[in-house]
């Protein structure tokens, strides 16, 4: 950690001080009846507490931002995490969706092959090819919820938004 070096240092102040002319005053010493000059500094005695202070609040505010950092990093993790399995259940349902559509499509298929072979009144190829399109809904919303999903990680991830 490197603080400012001026922190470091003590407050240095000073003061010059300077008189010409003529001094006849018997008080004045006859060596500075033509003229004075003084110099000054002032050196604080008890700094070492306040440089500590400041090193101190200096070591804070940087734990506290690097606390900042980790906690943002964490937050962009979990969000990301997030999106991954909801992408994933949202491939998965889609997946066992279709498999079902596959399940009644070939239900379908027998169902009209015995309604034209007269085993099976055609009101069960109506049953079925209901059951499909019940099936085909279900793959049109798991469709939807894997593109709103694939929009959202998109987006999270700062790729480019296909629409």
């Amino acid at each position: 950690m490197q603080v400012a070096h001026a922190d470091r240092r003590p407050q240095v102040g000073g003061f010059g001080a300077a008189g010409g002319g003529r001094f006849d005053d018997a008080t004045v010493k006859p060596e500075q009846q033509h003229g004075v000059a003084a110099i000054g500094a002032s050196l604080p005695v008890f700094d070492a507490g306040l440089r500590k202070a400041r090193i101190r609040e200096a070591v804070a505010e940087v734990q506290a931002e690097q606390a900042r950092g980790d906690q943002l990093r964490q937050t962009i993790a979990r969000e990301v995490n997030d999106i991954v399995l909801q992408n994933a259940s949202a491939v998965i349902t889609l997946a066992s969706l279709r498999q079902q559509e596959s399940v009644a499509e070939a239900e379908l298929q027998g169902v009209t092959a015995q309604v034209e072979a007269k085993l099976l009144a055609p009101a069960a190829r109506d049953r079925a090819e209901l059951r499909l399109r019940q099936w085909q809904e279900r793959i049109t919303g798991a469709r939807l919820t894997q593109d709103e999903v694939q929009f959202e990680s998109e987006f999270s991830l700062g790729q480019d938004l296909h629409f």
